[in-house]
């Protein structure tokens, strides 16, 4: 597969995928080790979920599409949550993933 405009939001559309269903399926099995309500984790596979229907739509669109659209994955992919404690800054979230 050459590297191309189809080819990025194909791939970009894989792993967002695979972002939405470890987030919204895989982790709530987990509750017991991540202590994350099942709620919270279905509300964050929304995220990934719009990213692998952007990048599919992109992806058969590729013909009329401007590296503008590239833009949204570049930002998507590089999306984290922080919040401040007392100690500092604390990454909670990085691509939709909850950090430890």
């Amino acid at each position: 597969m050459s590297l191309n405009e189809r080819s990025i939001f194909f791939l970009d559309g894989i792993g967002a995928l695979g972002s939405a269903t470890f987030t919204g399926f895989v982790l709530p099995l987990l509750y017991q080790w991540t202590r994350l309500p099942p709620w919270l984790l279905y509300c964050l596979a929304m995220f990934p979920l719009i990213y692998t229907v952007y990048s599919f739509s992109c992806h058969w669109l590729a013909r009329t599409i401007k590296p503008l659209m590239l833009k949204a994955i570049i930002i998507a992919n590089r999306s984290s949550l922080w919040s401040k404690t007392a100690t500092g800054w604390k990454l909670r979230f990085h691509q939709g993933t909850p950090a430890q």
